[in-house]
């Protein structure tokens, strides 16, 4: 597949019906990206949202490292469900995928003691072979994820913006920490920036 496609596909950000609609034909299209961006079913709102993708940001996360993962590659969970998207940027150096999983979610006003018991759970659970997501976000997000890499273990990051994109802009450290030794995971397009709407369907 065309990686562009799934770079302008995702940017579109179309409702669960038209996606499934016109991935249901994917395998008949010789060119995916040509067929999506004449589809007369985008709105002018699709349209001006792939206009916007960044295609050299893009072209630029690829040579970074930026992988695509379409469904056979995703987590077992996830293939199973029917919210998942129909695709993910992974940004990684390891493969977290056949490890126990668990998630740690909390507050980003978090209290001081909450942070260290964050992060003292997270320690000893990678110790023991856990992967440890979580969703990159300040408070007790950031405390699991430097748990895990300071037991040096894995942990994932499910972002809520383009896989290229930090934020908190403070967490550029945290990143680089959790590509070089985990995983970060996105459902956007690349460049997308955070937006409140997105955090939920990342949830």
């Amino acid at each position: 597949m065309n990686p562009r496609f799934w770079q302008a596909f995702l940017a579109a950000d179309l409702d669960a019906n038209k996606s499934r609609e016109f991935l249901a034909n994917l395998g008949t299209f010789p060119d995916p990206l040509a067929a999506f961006i004449s589809w007369p079913h985008l709105s002018a709102g699709h349209r001006r949202r792939i206009e916007l993708a960044p295609m050299e940001r893009f072209e630029k996360a690829l040579k970074a490292g930026v992988k695509i993962l379409e469904p056979p590659q995703f987590p077992p969970p996830l293939c199973d469900s029917d919210w998942r998207t129909p695709a993910l940027f992974a940004w990684c150096s390891v493969h977290c995928h056949q490890q126990p999983k668990i998630g740690s979610v909390g507050t980003r006003s978090c209290t001081t003691y909450g942070k260290a018991a964050a992060r003292k759970f997270a320690e000893f659970l990678a110790k023991n072979g856990v992967t440890v997501i979580s969703g990159g976000a300040l408070g007790i997000d950031a405390a699991a994820h430097d748990g895990a890499l300071d037991a040096d273990g894995s942990t994932v990051a499910v972002l809520g913006h383009g896989i290229d994109h930090v934020y908190p802009s403070s967490h550029g450290p945290l990143f680089k920490r959790i590509r070089e030794k985990g995983c970060l995971l996105s459902q956007f397009a690349v460049g997308m920036p955070s937006m409140r709407e997105n955090f939920l369907k990342r949830n």
